[in-house]
Parts: C-alpha cells; sequence; structure tokens
C-alpha cells in the first residue's frame, strides 16, 4: 500500500485556442493556503516524491492482485477525499491497467494507469492519474515505490555497485489534451458545451533506460511516442507522431534506490528543458525499475501540432534486461 505526502496541490489553467479542438493553454497557480489543504493522510507514507512528479497527488493505495485502486486527487472529483476507482479493461495498455472515476455527467472524469513489475519479487509499482479539464483547470500527478516482499521467502532487494545496466519497455501517459470521450458520462444535449468535463487523451511509447551502477546515474529516452485513442491523423489534421523525449543525467541516491532528473528535452535540442523525471529500483540485483516523468510541453520546439503549453504525466514500470518481463527486442542489442 502506498501512502505519500502531498507535496504540491497546484490547479493547472486549461482554455482552448481557436483553430485546434486540441489546443490548451496551461497556467500553474500557487499551492493552496493551508486552511485549504486536504486532511494529513495517513501516517507510514513511502518515500518522498519530488513536488514536480507528485503534483496534485497526496495519497494512493493500489493492490495489483485485488485490481483496486484508491487515490487522492486533490479535491473536486468524488465525494470524499479518498475515492474508489474504478477498472476500465478499454483503456488498458499494456503492462499497465487503466481505472477510471467519473461522480456524475458534470463532474471531472479522471484516468489513472498503474503497473506492477513482473520480476520474481513483483518489486516496484507506480501509477499516474489526470483529468482532461473542466472549468479553465486540471488536475493530475504520480506515484512510485518498492513494494512489500510477495514471495515466502522474500526476494531480497540489492543494488549493484558495478556495471552497466539496460531496462527497455512500454511508457504510457496521460495529458490535457482532449480524447475522444467514450468514457465520458453521458449529458444532456441542452447542458451547455462550457459545463462539460473532458476526457484525459492518452499518450503510449517505448522507453530506455541505461544505467551505471558504478558511478550511480541513469539516462534514456522515449520513443514511438503517439496518443492511443487516435488513428494516424488527428482531428485538427496533423500527424499522429510525437516527438521523441531524451531523458537526460540523473543520480542515483544510493540510501533509498531512487533517482530524479531535472533535465528532459526532445532529441536533438538539447538546449530545451521540457519536464523532470523520477523512479525507484527494487528486486535482486536492481532487477526492476519504476517512475514517472513529467512534461510542461511535448508537441516540438516549433508547436508542430498547434498546442499551447500541454502537459503530460506519464509512468513507466520495467524489468532489467535478461530479467522476465523485459523487452526481446531492445534487450537483444545489449549485455
Amino acid at each position: 500500500m502506498t501512502r505519500f505526502p502531498a507535496f504540491l496541490l497546484a490547479a493547472c489553467i486549461l482554455a482552448a485556442c481557436s483553430g485546434n479542438p486540441f489546443a490548451p493553454t496551461v497556467v500553474v497557480s500557487p499551492p493552496l493556503d493551508e486552511t485549504e489543504q486536504p486532511a494529513t493522510p495517513d501516517p507510514g507514507a513511502a518515500s518522498a516524491l519530488p513536488s514536480s512528479l507528485a503534483q496534485n497527488l497526496s495519497t494512493v493505495s493500489y493492490n495489483a492482485d485485488t485490481n483496486t485502486l484508491v487515490m487522492r486527487l486533490t479535491s473536486l472529483n468524488a465525494g470524499t477525499l479518498d475515492a474508489t476507482y474504478q477498472r476500465t479493461p478499454v483503456l488498458d495498455r499494456p503492462g499497465y491497467h487503466a481505472y477510471t472515476l467519473q461522480d456524475d455527467p458534470l463532474d471531472r472524469h479522471v484516468t489513472a494507469m498503474v503497473a506492477r513489475s513482473t520480476d520474481p519479487g513483483r518489486s516496484v509499482q507506480a501509477g499516474i492519474a489526470s483529468d482532461g479539464g473542466q472549468f479553465n483547470t486540471f488536475f493530475s500527478g504520480g506515484f512510485y515505490e518498492r513494494n512489500e516482499p510477495v514471495l515466502d521467502p522474500p526476494v531480497p532487494y540489492t543494488l549493484p555497485t558495478t556495471g552497466l545496466v539496460s531496462y527497455a519497455g512500454g511508457y504510457v501517459a496521460q495529458t490535457n489534451v482532449n480524447a475522444p470521450g467514450d468514457q465520458l458520462l453521458v449529458v444532456d444535449p441542452a447542458i451547455d458545451q462550457s459545463l462539460r468535463p473532458i476526457q484525459s487523451a492518452q499518450v503510449i511509447g517505448t522507453i530506455f533506460l541505461n544505467v551505471d551502477f558504478a558511478e550511480n546515474t541513469v539516462n534514456g529516452s522515449i520513443f514511438d511516442r503517439s496518443f492511443s485513442q487516435y488513428g494516424a491523423t488527428l482531428p485538427g489534421g496533423g500527424n499522429n507522431e510525437l516527438r521523441n523525449v531524451t531523458l537526460r543525467v540523473a543520480d542515483i541516491n544510493r540510501t533509498d534506490s531512487t533517482f530524479y532528473g531535472g533535465l528532459v528535452n526532445y532529441e536533438n535540442v538539447p538546449n530545451r528543458d521540457i519536464g523532470d523525471y523520477g523512479g525507484i529500483f527494487g528486486g535482486t540485483d536492481a532487477s526492476a525499475v519504476g517512475g514517472v516523468v513529467a512534461l510542461t510541453e511535448f508537441d516540438g520546439p516549433s508547436d508542430d501540432l498547434g498546442f499551447t503549453a500541454e502537459r503530460e504525466i506519464g509512468v513507466f514500470v520495467l524489468s532489467r534486461c535478461g530479467v522476465s518481463g523485459s523487452d526481446p527486442v531492445l534487450c537483444d542489442d545489449v549485455n
């Protein structure tokens, strides 16, 4: 079970730009006053996540064995602080389970994507959640953690002290871009458009990480990126291919086996910082890794698709190459 403190309860303002149904405009507002914060989460928290990755997500309880997910994503998405999300298999992506939440047709629609690693100890899990926006505001956030041992005897957790290691597999993200809305509850046609919530559009891709356990560093790339709910051409006429993303070198904290990278670029555009990423290793010889990527833009340095201030929150849960669940193609070319 995951419990971690709220670091940042920031609202992101979203408004459509003319001429492109996909084009949101986002501004990050200051954190809420202490009197406006939700109740303090239960004690026994997991490791503290950087605020740029936790964002509006303050507590999570995910059980992969029972397919249950309870989240506290600020407020305005349920009548209670801790909301139980519903499994939504139609939005599943390879390796990742989808959950959604919408209290009624005029309340926010939130999509969550979560995964637990497939290494022998099922040692890490991670997830994200995001709504698509309503009333010029959207909320999102992510989490990652190392799990309690699930085998008896338990598989020990160890972090190598030498060696170059690779991790590869699927990546999935949610955005503040409009999805087709197939999972939204039906709204009376007479209801004004300004009252209607937006479903978060999903991005899929492949992620590859290289890790140097001698130098305690990690870096990588996310590629083959596209919107999963649209075909080859987007409604605005653009090609459904998103720019590759480069995760610049980050240091590994050997005390808790976490890492945090404050520099993410478009591929071949090293002077443009577009986000942060972080994660945690688990299992024997770091057999798995889970983490979160938060992007402050993603449609290219020249706004290739015409978006304005788009946002993306993504998750990865990967096995080390050579371990069960690793990508057979990418891992075939590494030691």
